[in-house]
């Protein structure tokens, strides 16, 4: 008798929420850090500011460019584990809901509508590709842009520098779980 699709999800959950744990927080809380750093930069209320006057652009795309974690996360292995467990449409629909929902706080309601959409749509991409590259860097560093830009959240050239290196020990995370999967897996088939 199959597992209900609930306990499928928890179980690849448990798994791999060791493994993505120490990436998720980098993430989230770099870009905390960098929204509250952007947000005390433009106003010393530090409330939101959304005026695009003095915004270099490039600083905007390149960060959000180097932010990983929210593809890799959402699509490349939430939405793989909803169609898994529900079905390719709800799995999709739950991906981009879980984007949407991921950005509450950081987005009034309309804000995590529109993120919603926005994940709906990646996850429809990421569906027929099955490939993140086809929309990560670029896509995703001009969709992302957007959204910072309408959160008020703006990013300068030291961010990106913070951004390339969390860029960079989330693929030396990776590597090191892919390499230690592989291991382990060889080490099984000798065993048997």
């Amino acid at each position: 008798m199959d597992k209900p699709p609930c306990l499928t999800l928890l179980a690849d959950c448990s798994d791999m929420i060791v493994l993505f744990l120490p990436i998720f927080l980098a993430e989230v809380l770099s870009f905390k850090y960098a929204e509250l750093v952007s947000r005390c930069r433009h106003n010393k209320r530090c409330i939101y500011h959304r005026s695009l006057t003095g915004v270099s652009l490039l600083p905007q795309i390149l960060v959000n460019g180097l932010m990983l974690w929210e593809p890799f996360f959402v699509f490349g292995w939430l939405q793989l584990r909803f169609e898994r467990a529900f079905g390719i449409l709800p799995g999709i629909l739950l991906a981009g809901i879980a984007m949407g929902a991921y950005h509450l706080g950081t987005f009034g309601l309309s804000g995590v509508m529109i993120m919603a959409a926005f994940g709906i749509s990646f996850g429809a991409v990421f569906r027929v590709t099955r490939n993140l590259l086809s929309m990560w860097p670029l896509t995703w560093a001009i969709c992302a842009s957007i959204g910072t830009l309408n959160g008020g959240i703006f990013f300068h050239w030291s961010d990106v520098f913070i951004y390339a290196v969390i860029l960079a020990i989330q693929l030396v995370g990776i590597t090191v779980i892919v390499v230690l999967t592989r291991k382990s897996a060889r080490w099984k088939e000798v065993q048997l």
